[in-house]
């Protein structure tokens, strides 16, 4: 699919399911600006309590019904659990 059509799939079919996941705090996904490369995927961010509740949680049924084979190659994704820190 083209960059658009991954951008509106990303926001208006991933991202509600995505929102649907048991014990998610948070989710944000961040699009690349029009005049950026094309294809360039969105990056997103989910938040939870825990590292224990994110692994939980996306190997839940849920958590697997996020749909990402849908619309994303598993041997180009990366998923890299991160704890953030606050500078400003």
């Amino acid at each position: 699919m083209s960059g658009d059509e991954f951008r509106d799939y990303s926001k208006n079919t991933h991202g509600p399911l995505t929102a649907r996941i048991p014990g998610l705090k948070k989710y944000v996904q961040n699009h690349s600006l029009p005049d950026s490369e094309e294809g360039e995927p969105p990056v997103a961010g989910v938040y939870f309590d825990s590292v224990e509740a994110t692994q939980n949680t996306l190997a839940s049924p849920k958590g697997e019904a996020a749909d990402l084979p849908n619309f994303t190659d598993a041997d180009k994704t990366t998923t890299v659990i991160v704890a953030e820190v606050e500078v400003a």
